[in-house]
């Protein structure tokens, strides 16, 4: 069961924060530290953005506590705060294999999901901002 133990007021600063590194590391990967960068970055920003939905979703939305990453994903669409749930769930196979192991090949993959990617957060950033008051 997902569920976040800390009691800490919700606040988007750290996934801001997050998708700023993102777009800076993204820019320069073209060197293996820049590559290495962006996948931390997209990671975190994947991991950072399953863990605060499914605190908007529990603490702020009531709804009942999610099993599965997919689970908050899905609760997370048919909340419109993301479009699409599949989208998602394809972000989090790309971030499992690219922490899993590192290769050109799950790095092109990562890559071209990136642009992709960066949209779906800048949505979801804008929506929770739009929907919901958080303590900065």
């Amino acid at each position: 069961m997902i569920y976040m133990e800390d009691k800490k007021p919700i606040t988007l600063k750290y996934i801001s924060r997050a998708r700023n590194w993102l777009k800076e590391y993204s820019a320069d990967s073209e060197t293996e530290i820049g590559k290495h960068a962006t996948i931390k970055a997209f990671s975190y920003c994947h991991e950072l953005s399953f863990k605060l939905l499914a605190r908007v979703l529990l603490e702020i939305e009531g709804a009942p506590a999610a099993e599965s990453i997919k689970e908050i994903f899905k609760q997370a669409a048919c909340m419109e705060l993301i479009d699409d749930a599949q989208l998602w769930f394809d972000f989090t196979c790309i971030r499992k294999k690219a922490n899993n192991c590192f290769d050109q090949k799950t790095f092109k993959e990562m890559e071209k999901a990136l642009p992709i990617f960066q949209q779906e957060l800048d949505s979801l950033i804008e929506r929770l901002q739009k929907n919901y008051t958080f303590d900065e």
